[in-house]
């Protein structure tokens, strides 16, 4: 483990910035700072990205081992680059506009059919990573603390963490 993992941190480190990871040449940046859906997208687009298209299952598999590890630190939720904005109950990736058919990873009862849940979040659920969709809220501040004094990562509802991509 500890020698996949060194390899694969000296390979992101070759390819993308310091606190990205690669993927397939992409690079890919988990969000510590819980905000809300619009801000996920200005704080991507501010890195020379955007929030990311969870467009297949090697790229959602390698999402979900990051996350993982995430998880322990209090990080449950994350923005992903999908919205119906535009059109209600038409899913597309912000990246390329694209629909989003050939692959998703849907939460059972979700998409649900209320008009303001435009973005789209992953949570964990039964230790996978699934799609729900929520209003994008503006943020709040809410963190808690470990009993060490370690600040973990708390959310309300709307303010999640965020994964950016670029190429």
């Amino acid at each position: 483990m500890y020698i996949a993992l060194s390899v694969n941190i000296a390979e992101a480190a070759k390819n993308c910035s310091t606190n990205w990871a690669e993927l397939n040449g992409e690079c890919i940046y988990f969000g510590r700072t819980p905000t809300s859906w619009t801000s996920a997208l200005e704080q991507c687009k501010g890195k020379g990205g955007y929030l990311l298209t969870d467009d297949n299952e090697e790229k959602h598999s390698f999402l979900t081992n990051i996350a993982s590890l995430l998880y322990g630190f209090g990080e449950e939720n994350y923005w992903i680059g999908g919205t119906d904005e535009i059109i209600e109950g038409s899913w597309r990736w912000v990246e390329t506009g694209m629909p989003m058919t050939n692959f998703d990873k849907w939460s059972r009862g979700y998409p649900t059919t209320n008009a303001s849940n435009n973005c789209l979040y992953m949570a964990w659920e039964n230790g996978e990573l699934r799609w729900r969709d929520s209003p994008c809220q503006k943020p709040s501040t809410h963190h808690g603390k470990r009993a060490s004094g370690i600040k973990i990562g708390k959310t309300s509802p709307g303010n999640y963490f965020y994964i950016c991509e670029k190429p």
